[in-house]
C-alpha cells in the first residue's frame, strides 16, 4: 500500500510540477482542473485500498434492483388460488 501511495505522490506532483503555472494564472482553468481531479482522486482511492473497481454492472444493479424486485413480486401469483379462479370460471 506504501508503495501505490508513493507512486501517486510522484504523478500527482509530476502532473502539478507541469501544469502549476498555468493554474496560478488562471482561475478558470484551475476550476476546470479541479473538477476533472475528482474522478481521478476517487479511483486513485479504490487503487490504494485495494477495492474492486466499479463496473457497469454494479451500477446497473444498484439503480434497477429494487424496482426489479418490487415488479417480481407485484406479478407473482399463488398458483393454487390461480387454479381455484379458473375452476370457478370454467
Amino acid at each position: 500500500m506504501l508503495e501505490k501511495i508513493i507512486l501517486l505522490v510522484i504523478l500527482y506532483m509530476s502532473v502539478l510540477f507541469y501544469d502549476g503555472a498555468e493554474l496560478i494564472r488562471n482561475k478558470q482553468i484551475r476550476t476546470v482542473y479541479g473538477i476533472a481531479m475528482v474522478p481521478v482522486l476517487y479511483h486513485s482511492v479504490i487503487y490504494v485500498f485495494d477495492l474492486p473497481w466499479p463496473t457497469l454492472y454494479t451500477f446497473v444493479d444498484f439503480i434497477f434492483h429494487e424496482p426489479g424486485q418490487q415488479i417480481v413480486k407485484s406479478l407473482e401469483v399463488d398458483f393454487i388460488m390461480f387454479l381455484v379462479t379458473i375452476r370457478g370460471m370454467g
